[in-house]
């Protein structure tokens, strides 16, 4: 059940919907000669949590409330 090119009703193309995207804080990652684990694992529980806060602080703009994010 999709649309066509000419028309909306039949077709394989898929239905129009749109696209939402939110832009965050940035996150200030060093240079760094040799890259370690453990800077590695801060870097990333920084960036997931930077995605938890955009995610609670636009799931209600965006018809996502009690949409649970799951990060995995």
């Amino acid at each position: 059940n999709g649309r066509g090119v000419w028309n909306y009703d039949f077709g394989m193309l898929p239905r129009r919907s749109a696209i939402h995207s939110v832009v965050g804080e940035p996150i200030d990652v060093p240079q760094m000669e040799k890259v370690t684990e453990d800077a590695v694992n801060k870097y990333h529980s920084l960036y997931v949590e930077g995605l938890k806060k955009l995610y609670s602080k636009h799931q209600a703009k965006h018809k996502a409330e009690g949409v649970e994010l799951v990060i995995t």
